[in-house]
């Protein structure tokens, strides 16, 4: 069946009526669930079941968890604009602050780097986005070359020049540098882009020698090509001059 004709079925027409007079009584993370459901198979977001789900959400917004701030704040890119999805696209941001400190998983440095994920794209204040530093260095010996690498790429989202991140920085560029041949050329390609873009815009600190020189010797270990080579060797070539 085409997404249209699940909306159109029958019987997904009585399972939303039935999730409609069951609304009361399910609990948020299914509440988040059904929302997901309604929105990939195509519910217009004035349908009245896509209303009554994010009405829930709305009213439990304050008992979400940070990682169910996140999903939603995704989820809602797929979702035609309306009063209410406005209303929760600028809420959910306000609530992840509000929450952060409280609900903050300070031992898991997966879940971590996605926070810092989020709060880099959403461009939260500095005192969040540190609180979120602070635990990633605490946990240093945790890092990962997946770790390091959304890190880095959180960190170069980021419009304005934040000097304190320099440690985390640093160590996870070292992470990336110790393991650079378990990358692909892609992430080689990426991460040093993202470099590029800080030095020219004059953060100089995101530079990190070591791990340059392990791209040039990962194409010449890896036998890129090339084209790639001179692709990689250009980038490096504008980090050396910063232009």
């Amino acid at each position: 069946m085409t997404k249209q004709q699940i909306v159109d079925s029958p019987d997904f027409i009585k399972l939303c009526k039935r999730l409609k007079s069951q609304a009361r009584v399910i609990t948020l993370n299914d509440t988040i669930q059904a929302l997901k459901v309604v929105s990939y198979v195509g519910v217009p977001a004035n349908g009245t079941i896509v209303q009554v789900l994010l009405q829930l959400i709305r009213h439990g917004v304050n008992d979400l968890s940070l990682h169910q701030i996140i999903f939603l704040d995704f989820l809602m890119r797929n979702i035609d604009r309306n009063p209410l999805v406005d209303a929760l696209k600028i809420a959910l941001p306000l609530v992840f602050e509000a929450q952060l400190s409280l609900k903050i998983a300070r031992d898991d440095a997966i879940s971590l780097a996605e926070l810092l994920q989020y709060a880099c794209k959403k461009q939260l204040s500095d005192s969040s986005v540190n609180i979120i530093v602070e635990c990633i260095e605490n946990l240093s010996g945790s890092i990962d070359v997946r770790i390091a690498k959304t890190v880095v790429w959180s960190l170069c989202e980021l419009q304005r020049p934040v000097l304190s991140h320099q440690a985390l920085l640093i160590c996870c560029w070292n992470v990336l540098t110790q393991n650079i041949e378990v990358c692909s050329y892609t992430e080689i390609d990426e991460l040093l882009d993202r470099m590029v873009k800080k030095i020219v815009q004059k953060q100089t600190y995101f530079y990190h020698e070591d791990f340059a020189d392990s791209c040039a010797r990962y194409v010449v270990a890896k036998d890129c090509g090339f084209e790639e080579g001179v692709w990689i060797l250009r980038k490096l070539t504008r980090i050396v001059s910063g232009q």
